[in-house]
Formats: C-alpha cells, structure tokens, sequence
C-alpha cells in the first residue's frame, strides 16, 4: 500500500526552498571551516619557525625541518586540518639533550608537537624528510 499522505510527501519532496536553505547553510559551514583550517594553517607556520628558532637557539640544531600535513600542505598534496598536528625533524642537538628540547617544545606550544632526530630514525624516514620536507633552520 502506498501512502499518499501529505505528511509523507513533504517529507518525500522536500519544497525547493527548504532543500535551497539546506544547501546555502551547508556551503556557509563549509566555507567556515576552510577559512578555519586557512587560520590554523598560518598559525602552525609561524610556531613551527618559532619552535625552529629554540631548536636552533637553545639547543644547538643544526637544520630543522618541516614534514607531514604542513608540508604536504603548501604543496598541495593534503589539508593541514584543525586537529593535524606539527611534524619536525632536526639534526645538530646533541642526544643527551634531544628530550629536554622536545619537552619545551611540547610545553611551549598549543599544537601537538611530533619531534624525531634524523641521526636515531630509520634511514628511510631521513630520506623522506629531506626530500620532502621543508627546510627551517
């Protein structure tokens, strides 16, 4: 049995109106959350410089690169979202201090830090960042 109730058939065949109002809301929310991912974005460059500087600064790095999301961000490759969090590598701190940098990092920064030594990491790892990372220091 097929039910011809108009309580169904608006429900069926929503009116164009409400589907255009449920698009345009959908566009502005969209468009909400790029400019926020755009924000987050910038903020992630300009504290993975500052982390950069007190790599180098503090603890003797040598180079420090950018790699992952961020990276990939400026080239195209993937979206730098709101929960990503800030992948660097360095080379120069000596290993005795490599955990004391990390933790100022961790502790200096809203950003979730992922912090490797390119001298203690897989050799294929080090081959990535320095191909496809971006340098900072």
């Amino acid at each position: 049995m097929v039910d011809t109730s108009a309580e169904h058939a608006e429900c069926a065949h929503p009116d164009a109106g409400g589907l255009d109002a449920y698009v345009a809301a959908w566009h502005r929310r969209l468009a909400a959350e790029r400019e926020q991912e755009e924000a987050r974005t910038r903020a992630a460059w300009q504290e993975a410089e500052r982390l950069a500087r007190i790599l180098r600064d503090d603890f003797g790095a040598t180079r420090v690169w950018v790699f992952g999301s961020l990276a990939q961000h400026v080239k195209g490759l993937r979206r730098f979202r709101l929960d990503s969090d800030i992948d660097l590598a360095v080379e120069g701190i000596p290993a005795e201090r490599f955990f004391a940098a990390y933790g100022r990092l961790l502790a200096s920064s809203e950003f979730s830090i992922d912090l490797i030594d390119l001298v203690d990491c897989s050799p294929a790892l080090r081959e990535s960042v320095r191909r496809d990372g971006i340098p900072l220091a």
